[in-house]
């Protein structure tokens, strides 16, 4: 018994000094500021978008996304996995987005992260993305989790659905997520460093909960139950939500059920190829309406985004069909030349 008990005070100590040490970088006073000083900027820049949508109404976000992508960008096809990241996110994200700039500009990232090198993009409070130069230098790109992390800054200090009791309440929750023991792993977050720590918390604060929401979109399994919760309770996920990406990941299967098909085709086996393509048709009207019928009475808010990613799907398969029918002319040539 002693023993258990002395290897029980073992582990709790651990923990505690683990608790101790952020409660020693951050104290409370600190705490306070930098939930404050996230609260204020985002209802100034708030309150500055609000009035210029408001005067300017063509600048209101809520139609698609512009996509902007030079000829020469550094990242092939870029335009077209933009477009599929985006529809992967439901309106109440999307509707934020007023543009996605690409440019190769290289941009040094801001002293106070504390991080030295360049930066892969940023968001302003105005609803504007910009995807730059600093992409380059990624080993394993992941355009979608770059597009995520910039719109959860919309779903932030910014958000324009939460009430000012709301969005300082969650920004008090997020901050504490930061500093728990048991937070999610962000190797971006955990980089963040400053002489200041109120600046330090502050930039902490904001990145891990966009961090969070590219987590969840990006279907991490690491993204502890905690954060989801937080999520939820500040209706940033919903059942709607949910289900959209649900309904996402069922269609979005179907291409990759294609192009699997597709590279084990034999042109001998054309019937069985056939049949499969009409399957997958099959297959993608089903799914359709299966995952419209997962937002109950309120699938309008999603149809348009559904329709556009049935119509990509189903643009996948009669590409597929195109190959084939390629492979199938090349290889009766090929028979012609043997006689």
């Amino acid at each position: 018994m002693l023993i258990k008990t002395e290897k029980v005070k073992i582990i709790k100590s651990h923990e505690a000094t683990k608790e101790d040490r952020e409660s020693n970088k951050y104290s409370k006073e600190i705490q306070k500021e930098a939930v404050l000083e996230i609260f204020m900027r985002g209802r100034s820049y708030g309150k500055t978008r609000a009035e210029n949508i408001k005067l300017n109404p063509e600048n209101n976000p809520k139609k698609e996304p512009k996509i902007e992508v030079p000829d020469d960008f550094i990242i092939p096809g870029a335009k077209e996995m933009i477009t599929s990241a985006i529809n992967k996110l439901p309106q109440t994200i999307t509707t934020n987005i007023r543009s996605i700039t690409c440019t190769n500009e290289k941009r040094e990232l801001p002293d106070d992260l504390g991080i030295k090198g360049f930066e892969l993009a940023h968001a302003d409070f105005n609803g504007n993305i910009f995807i730059t130069g600093g992409i380059s230098q990624e080993k394993n790109l992941v355009l979608d989790k770059i597009i995520f992390h910039e719109c959860g800054h919309f779903c932030f200090e910014y958000n324009a659905l939460l009430s000012d009791e709301e969005k300082f309440s969650l920004i008090n929750k997020i901050k504490n997520r930061v500093i728990s023991s048991d937070n999610f792993w962000s190797n971006y977050v955990s980089q963040i460093k400053n002489k200041d720590k109120k600046t330090e918390l502050l930039r902490k604060t904001v990145e891990y909960f966009s961090e969070i929401i590219s987590a969840y979109y990006m279907n991490n399994p690491s993204l502890p139950e905690e954060d989801v919760a937080i999520l939820k309770e500040f209706r940033i996920i919903t059942e709607e939500t949910e289900n959209y990406k649900k309904a996402i990941i069922k269609l979005a299967s179907i291409e990759t059920y294609v192009r699997i098909y597709y590279q084990k085709f034999n042109p001998q086996n054309r019937d069985s190829i056939t049949k499969i393509l009409k399957a997958r048709r099959l297959e993608v009207d089903n799914i359709k309406e299966e995952a419209t019928s997962l937002f109950n009475k309120k699938e309008e808010d999603y149809a348009g985004d559904l329709n556009k990613l049935e119509m990509e799907i189903i643009k996948t398969i009669n590409d597929v069909n195109v190959e084939i029918e390629k492979e199938i002319e090349k290889d009766k040539n090929q028979h012609k030349k043997v006689k």
